[in-house]
């Protein structure tokens, strides 16, 4: 149930949370650089500026994706262990991508 825009309860409980209105305008934004990365997919044939834009929103856009919606997943208790998460998942992901690029 929504009180306002930044405040909501939880179903099936009393809790009172905050709404994180970043967390909403990055997953707009990955949102728009998913259209974006679809849009440019058959005209990079003739462009090795376009080719570089699109592997570039691919690299990253989809673990972001997956970052915020497991943060958000569980709820105040997730967003509280975010640094724990960066180090188990989104440190191994970096090494792994740059490991990808160098080959």
């Amino acid at each position: 149930m929504i009180i306002d825009n930044s405040l909501f309860y939880i179903e099936g409980t009393n809790k009172l949370i905050e709404r994180k209105t970043y967390i909403d305008n990055l997953k707009g934004f990955l949102m728009v650089l998913v259209v974006i990365g679809h849009f440019i997919v058959p005209l990079t044939s003739g462009s090795s500026n376009l080719l570089f834009i699109r592997l570039y929103i691919y690299t990253f856009h989809m673990p972001c994706f997956l970052i915020i919606n497991g943060i958000l997943f569980k709820g105040n208790e997730g967003y509280m262990n975010f640094k724990k998460s960066i180090k188990v998942y989104f440190i191994p992901y970096v090494i792994v991508t740059l490991y990808y690029i160098v080959l």
